[in-house]
């Protein structure tokens, strides 16, 4: 109750308007693991301390942006690993034992031609490796993004703020402060 016996109404908080961190299971595939994305999550909130609703938002976002990026990363490498398993199954034949006599040049050029038909193949059957790197630059855009945003809101959270402050009811008049004169 105030002085004066008005009480005030209570406010309870809107839990549309609390800082809720993205959910793992909403962002994460039945073949990721949920606990690595939340432990992103973790290690991310104690490295920046979001304290705004904003700061968490972005928090969450910069979090999506760097799952995204490594499960394009994955991405990459099993559809790399599945057309070079095919191109190499295309370029050697299987009963070949000279392999265990190949020095390392000769490894080295074959893999040099499964990997290049396994590209090739990829450019004329639906240009997988170009969207995923697409992708892969929209995740890491959207990241660095967020982090430049929440570093500029802890930057003006920070600065003195230029607004003149009320002076209390008995503080004495202080100096005039000087005015800066106009450059010449």
């Amino acid at each position: 109750m105030e002085p004066g016996g008005n009480s005030l109404p209570s406010r309870k908080p809107d839990p549309s308007l609390s800082p809720a961190p993205p959910v793992p299971e909403d962002l994460t595939l039945f073949c990721e693991r949920s606990d690595g994305f939340q432990a992103l999550l973790d290690a991310l909130d104690r490295e920046h301390a979001p304290a705004t609703p904003t700061e968490h938002f972005l928090l969450g976002q910069m979090a999506a942006s760097w799952w995204r990026s490594r499960r394009l990363d994955r991405i990459e490498t099993g559809l790399l690993e599945h057309q070079t398993t095919q191109a190499a199954g295309d370029l050697f034949d299987d009963d070949d034992e000279s392999d265990d006599e190949s020095d390392e040049s000769e490894i080295h050029a074959d893999n040099t031609k499964t990997l290049g038909l396994a590209f090739h193949r990829d450019c004329n059957n639906g240009n997988a490796l170009p969207k995923i790197f697409r992708c892969h630059f929209l995740a890491e855009r959207s990241f660095l993004r967020c982090l430049e945003q929440l570093h500029g809101l802890r930057a003006r959270r920070a600065a003195p703020s230029s607004e003149p402050t009320l002076a209390p009811d008995n503080a004495q008049p202080g100096p005039t402060p000087r005015q800066p004169q106009a450059p010449r």
